[in-house]
């Protein structure tokens, strides 16, 4: 991509986040308001995003759907934020996507409005979903909601709202009752809205915003009979009472059961009423142990998904795990999918994290279940804490500690103390694991 545009999406980016419609909303006026003309299925939550998108690309793909959707962050590769089904959006049409948005946003400037490098990519995400003719567009909330850019979205079909935790409180609010409000502001009076587990007080505030909104919220179903072989298989009963037996998540981690349960209400509900598939797959029924196509479709759907740095395995001997765990919520869960795991195995952290984010309370969740911590600073990001500073928090819970000032150096200190046998968690923020799974996969 030319310098000029590089330069200009850098410069957008270091403006950070601006909660905001206004700007958005002028920006994509300049493309005839392309998000207007698609079927959205809308995803706000502090933990989940990803894997519940991810299952419904999965399963809508496979019903014969044209699904795209818009990943926020990317990950491991930019070209990841955006794609058609399961496959991630080219190089070229990423770039001229690009051109065209940051064309745009030069002649706002003239007007005074300064883009976001988040809004660029949501007003791409609004342009390529309407320009590929998407059946439905799934979209995830950057950092909130109601104020967040991909909220210009007017009548979104679906609105899903993940597990609702602390994190951004200084956009979000102090408390869960705040925090929720903001997230489950993606509501809209034409939405069906489904919500993953929460606490009592976050559930109550989506009612509200349901009734508030004229808007048809779906109580959940019920899971039975969880366990796990490599990956969670449970049960599940959708609020329709549908019983769908050995349900299993291409996912691993346990929290991946509640995900995988509202993916599945939110599949059942949109193949049963849509009317536009390309072959009527998912409404017909086949003499298959006595389940529907629809039914096939789902559980297929959920064991066939993919998502790179959700517990992800990346080697063995010893085995390697990579997560995007960064907030209180994520790390609880991540601490229970370890327990179920790995008892009786020597463990060995490595942490990096952002120094916005809670990682003193994030430390008394994980702590104690490890034989070693590694610090390490995040590279290539603003807001990453020096190691050594996060050392001094780690030593107080846990004396064998270590800060390494590279990458390489923490993969070796990692890989000596977990021996052939132990286990490698690396975690604490999204913006360190592709570099950190490079090393390991090299040495």
């Amino acid at each position: 991509m030319e310098k000029i545009y590089e330069e200009y999406f850098d410069k957008a980016t270091k403006r950070g986040s601006k909660p905001g419609l206004e700007n958005i909303d002028r920006l994509t006026e300049y493309f005839g308001h392309p998000e207007n003309s698609v079927k959205y299925i809308h995803i706000a939550g502090t933990n989940g995003k990803g894997s519940v998108s991810a299952y419904l690309t999965s399963i809508l793909s496979m019903a014969g759907l044209k699904v795209g959707r818009f990943n926020s962050p990317e990950v491991f590769d930019k070209y990841e934020m955006l794609g058609i089904n399961k496959e991630n959006i080219d190089k070229s049409e990423y770039e001229e996507l690009m051109r065209r948005v940051i064309d745009a946003c030069m002649e706002l400037e003239k007007e005074d409005i300064y883009i976001t490098s988040f809004e660029i990519k949501t007003a791409m995400a609004f342009l390529y979903f309407f320009e590929k003719n998407v059946d439905y567009g799934i979209i995830e909330t950057g950092m909130g909601g109601r104020l967040d850019s991909t909220n210009i979205i007017k009548n979104p079909k679906i609105c899903i709202l993940t597990s609702i935790d602390y994190d951004h409180m200084q956009f979000l609010g102090d408390t869960l009752e705040k925090i929720a409000k903001e997230k489950a502001g993606i509501i809209t009076g034409d939405s069906v809205v489904f919500a993953g587990k929460n606490k009592e007080e976050v559930i109550k505030v989506i009612k509200d915003e349901c009734k508030n909104k004229n808007a048809r919220y779906m109580p959940p179903g019920k899971t039975e009979n969880i366990r796990y072989d490599g990956r969670p298989v449970f049960d599940y009963i959708s609020a329709g009472g549908h019983i769908y037996k050995d349900v299993e998540t291409g996912l691993i981690g346990s929290y991946q059961v509640d995900n995988g349960s509202v993916a599945t209400e939110a599949a059942e509900y949109i193949l049963g009423n849509e009317k536009e598939l390309k072959d009527g797959r998912a409404n017909e029924e086949e003499l298959n142990g006595g389940r529907s196509n629809t039914e096939n479709i789902i559980l297929e759907g959920l064991k066939e998904t993919r998502l790179g740095g959700r517990f992800e395995k990346i080697k063995d001997n010893p085995a390697v795990y990579i997560d995007g765990a960064h907030n209180p919520g994520a790390v609880t869960r991540l601490r229970e999918t370890i327990e179920l795991y790995f008892t009786n195995k020597k463990i060995v952290f490595i942490i990096g994290v952002l120094a916005d984010k809670d990682y003193e309370e994030e430390l008394k969740i994980i702590t104690g279940i490890e034989d070693y911590i590694i610090t390490l600073t995040p590279k290539n990001n603003t807001r990453a804490l020096d190691g050594n500073e996060l050392l001094k928090s780690v030593a107080k819970y846990n004396e064998n500690s270590f800060y390494a000032d590279n990458y390489e150096k923490a993969v070796r200190i990692a890989e000596e103390k977990a021996g052939s046998d132990g286990v490698i968690i690396a975690f604490g923020s999204l913006s360190y694991l592709k570099d950190i799974k490079e090393f390991f996969l090299k040495i």
